[in-house]
């Protein structure tokens, strides 16, 4: 589920950018 978490702040980056 680690790799989960990095997507997550990728998505939120993504969102925000």
């Amino acid at each position: 589920m680690r790799h989960y978490k990095c997507h997550l702040t990728v998505t939120v980056s993504n969102l925000f950018r």
